[in-house]
């Protein structure tokens, strides 16, 4: 992996951090009432995966 790609990776963890602290209660107040099966278009780094039910396909 060169250098670059390791900055890259570690510029998309610490926007996933930051997006998480900014918009992690609103996000779990959003999506605590999916249910059933979640297509997400261009999911990214998925940084919406860990607020949606444990339960969805």
């Amino acid at each position: 992996m060169s250098v670059y790609q390791k900055l890259f990776a570690h510029g998309l963890a610490l926007g996933d951090e930051a997006q998480h602290r900014i918009y992690g209660s609103r996000k779990r107040q959003l999506f605590s009432h999916i249910a059933g099966t979640v297509v997400e278009i261009g999911p990214g780094t998925g940084v919406n995966l860990p607020y949606l039910p444990d339960d969805m396909h």
